[in-house]
C-alpha cells in the first residue's frame, strides 16, 4: 500500500530529484529505498519523506542517509524500526539537516535522543544577528506521539539545541513542567506544540512566553511542517 511522489528540479548537470516522498508504504519500502540508492539522479536530494512507512528498516534508513548527505528535511514519522543507532547515524552523516520528524518512532529511547542532540550540538553553529538561520542548523524537531520519551529527552533538547525554533512534543504525556522550564533565555524557541502533554501546565508555558515573548503555542500537529516566518526568526 501507499505510493511514491517525486519532485524534480533542474540542476546544471541535468535533471535532479530535489525531494522524494514515499507515503504510507506498509510493505516493500526497503526495496524502493534500495533502488534509489543506485540512481545518480537522486544523489543531491534534499528532502526525504517516509511518513507512515512502518516497515522501513533501520538498516535501509541508515544506507539512505549515508547516500543522501545533502538532506535538509527528513520525515520518518511512524517508522517503528528506527532506533537509537539510526538516529545517531543521522546526526553523523546528515549535517545539513534543518527539519527532523521522528514522531511515532517508538523504538527510540531518552538516551538515544540525547546522544543525537549532543552530536548535533557539536557541528551546529549558533545563530548570530547577521545569520539567524545558519545553513547547518536543526531548527524544527518533532517527537510527536513518542510516548516512551520522558523529561530526560526534553531536558536534553532544552540544553543541547539552543538553535531550535520549532518543537513538537504532541502526545508525549510523560513530559512535565520540570523539564519545560529548562529552556533558557538564550533559547531560540519560537513555536511549540504540547497538546496531549497533560502534565505540562500553563505555568511553564507562561515562563516560556516570558523568556520568549514571540513564542507561538500551536495545537495541530500538521502545523509543524509550516515554513518558518520572519516572526519565528526574531
Amino acid at each position: 500500500g501507499g505510493g511514491v511522489g517525486l519532485e524534480c528540479v533542474e540542476m546544471t548537470e541535468g535533471a535532479q530529484l530535489a525531494a522524494l516522498q514515499v507515503f504510507g508504504a506498509s510493505s516493500a519500502v526497503d526495496v524502493v529505498v534500495e533502488g534509489l540508492l543506485v540512481s545518480e539522479s537522486v544523489k543531491n536530494i534534499s528532502r526525504l519523506h517516509l511518513e507512515g512507512c512502518c516497515s522501513l528498516s533501520a538498516w535501509a534508513l541508515q544506507r539512505a542517509c549515508t547516500r543522501f548527505t545533502y538532506l535538509t528535511w527528513l520525515d520518518v514519522k511512524g517508522a517503528v524500526n528506527v532506533d537509537d543507532a539510526s538516529l545517531l547515524h543521522i546526526a553523523n552523516v546528515c549535517q545539513k539537516l534543518q527539519l527532523l520528524q521522528i514522531g511515532g518512532c517508538t523504538a527510540l529511547s531518552d538516551e538515544g535522543v540525547i546522544a543525537f542532540c549532543q552530536q548535533v550540538k557539536n557541528y551546529v553553529p549558533l545563530p548570530t544577528r547577521e545569520n539567524l538561520l545558519p545553513d547547518a542548523a536543526l531548527v524544527k524537531l518533532s517527537l510527536m506521539n513518542c510516548s516512551q520519551l520522558t523529561n530526560k529527552t526534553l531536558c536534553g533538547v532544552a540544553e543541547l539545541l539552543p538553535q531550535l525554533r520549532d518543537l513538537c512534543i504532541y502526545g508525549c504525556y510523560r513530559m512535565n513542567d520540570d523539564a519545560l522550564i529548562r529552556f533558557k533565555r538564550t533559547s531560540s524557541l519560537s513555536k511549540i506544540n504540547t497538546s496531549g502533554c497533560y502534565k505540562i501546565t500553563d505555568m511553564s508555558l507562561r515562563y516560556l512566553m516570558q523568556i520568549r515573548p514571540t513564542l507561538l503555542v500551536y495545537h495541530k500537529h500538521r502545523e509543524f511542517y509550516a515554513p518558518l516566518t520572519q516572526r519565528d526568526l526574531r
